[in-house]
């Protein structure tokens, strides 16, 4: 019994001896692992140096004097931009300025030339009535001298009548001696028998023909565009044959100041609707129309243009 037990006591101190020795070789193998994973560790890792290189701190100086031109450049673009920004502000300022004075000047032209024409027609009408008793329209606001339709012409025919023929002779004789005052251009001498001289109000005189409504198709009219114009023509014509002076006549642009037109039954008389014979007749006439020049030299500035010194209408009194 002593045997068996002192043969299990042996092989228990075996087994001990044994582990022990297994123990033993997985800590020194343990150990060398560690050693070489922290050789490895240390050959192949290398801290990361914080402090910047020298070359690192040119580039950075050379990067931040770039910028700091791109900077300045952009601030004179800036400047440059804010300086022409000015400029452009002080002239508009300055044509707004100029054009309000132009456009001043223009009504003002404009007021004194409306002035100067019904002027010029209430003195047409007083010599036609005081100096020949013939009784003629005037619209002083719209520039017209009417002759109405029954002492130029018979209805439907554009022949003059004998009464048509002492008017026109009457109103020629006053246009030579009035209208001399009131063509030309600005600068040019004054007429002898001007008291007053006043050029470059007019721009033309139109003779317009104007009808009824009543249609008319004749071997002579076609329809009354026919009649008005030829009615227009003829007044112009008989005028030029009185005196030829009229072709001499021009105004501030050196065109013809007389003209013609004819409207057929498109422009009526204010307030005529041609209901009856009456307002009919009224609308067979002859106008006269004095059309203003409108004095747009100014407005555009041309150096040989007419300004307010050189537009300086003035009434005749005479």
């Amino acid at each position: 019994m002593r045997r068996f037990f002192a043969k299990k006591q042996n092989i228990a101190n075996e087994e001990k001896g044994y582990l022990e020795s297994v123990g033993d070789l997985m800590s020194i193998l343990l150990f060398v692992f560690i050693i070489i994973l922290t050789y490895l560790i240390v050959t192949t890792i290398k801290p990361k140096d914080s402090s910047p290189s020298i070359s690192e701190i040119l580039d950075l100086q050379q990067n931040l004097q770039n910028k700091e031109e791109e900077l300045q450049a952009l601030q004179t673009t800036l400047n440059n931009t804010q300086l022409q920004l000015q400029m452009r502000d002080s002239e508009l300022s300055r044509r707004e300025r100029e054009l309000s004075e132009r456009l001043d000047e223009i009504e003002e032209m404009l007021l004194k030339g409306r002035e100067v024409r019904a002027h010029l027609l209430e003195l047409i009408e007083e010599d036609m009535l005081n100096n020949y008793g013939i009784t003629v329209e005037i619209d002083p606001e719209a520039g017209v001298l009417r002759l109405p339709e029954e002492i130029l012409f018979d209805s439907g025919r554009a022949i003059l009548k004998p009464k048509g023929i002492t008017s026109l002779e009457a109103l020629a004789e006053i246009f030579a001696t009035r209208l001399p005052c009131y063509s030309g251009r600005p600068g040019d001498a004054k007429p002898e028998e001007c008291s007053c001289f006043s050029p470059g109000v007019l721009d033309v005189i139109l003779i317009e023909g104007h009808t009824d409504n009543v249609p008319i198709s004749t071997y002579s009219f076609s329809d009354n565009w026919d009649l008005s114009s030829e009615r227009s023509r003829v007044t112009y014509l008989y005028l030029l044959g009185l005196n030829n002076m009229f072709s001499s006549f021009t105004n501030s642009d050196g065109q013809y100041l007389l003209g013609i037109s004819g409207y057929a039954d498109t422009r009526p008389t204010q307030d005529n609707n041609n209901e009856t014979e009456e307002q009919r007749m009224r609308n067979r006439r002859i106008d006269f129309r004095f059309v203003l020049a409108v004095p747009k030299t100014v407005l555009n500035n041309d150096p040989g243009s007419m300004s307010r010194n050189d537009y300086q209408p003035c009434l005749d009194l005479n």
